[in-house]
């Protein structure tokens, strides 16, 4: 994957279940962060399908920064990763 997408590391986060709760509640109960060595328009899709609800997108121009994108999902894994360069 890394070699294909340029993605380093990545962690997938249930704010549902953090041990410290924010201060703000977010409307957003997943959080999927990365990093990675491309510039790079990419889609994650999750285990829901390929509809539009079901594909989540970061539009990546620094990669020396940690990105993240939040989302709900009922099928939460990501199952696939596309996108543009």
């Amino acid at each position: 994957m890394k070699n294909t997408t340029g993605i380093q590391r990545y962690m997938l986060y249930d704010q549902s279940k953090v041990l410290v709760p924010p201060a703000r509640p977010s409307p957003w109960q997943y959080i999927l962060c990365f990093t990675t060595t491309r510039t790079f328009d990419y889609h994650f899709a999750d285990g829901g399908g390929d509809t539009a609800e079901d594909c989540y997108e970061c539009n990546v121009f620094v990669t020396a920064w940690d990105h993240c994108v939040q989302y709900n999902s009922t099928h939460p894994n990501i199952t696939r990763i596309t996108g543009t360069p």
